[in-house]
């Protein structure tokens, strides 16, 4: 799935999630929509 993700950068992730909480469900958000995508 990593080539779903393949727009992350650091600075999009440091804009959207200011602590480590935010980031965790970012992320799952995220992977939830890469499998989705996959399916």
């Amino acid at each position: 799935y990593c080539y779903l993700l393949n727009d992350l950068t650091p600075e999009l992730v440091d804009g959207k999630c200011p602590d480590y909480a935010s980031l965790r469900e970012y992320l799952r958000q995220r992977g939830r929509e890469a499998y989705m995508q996959k399916r």
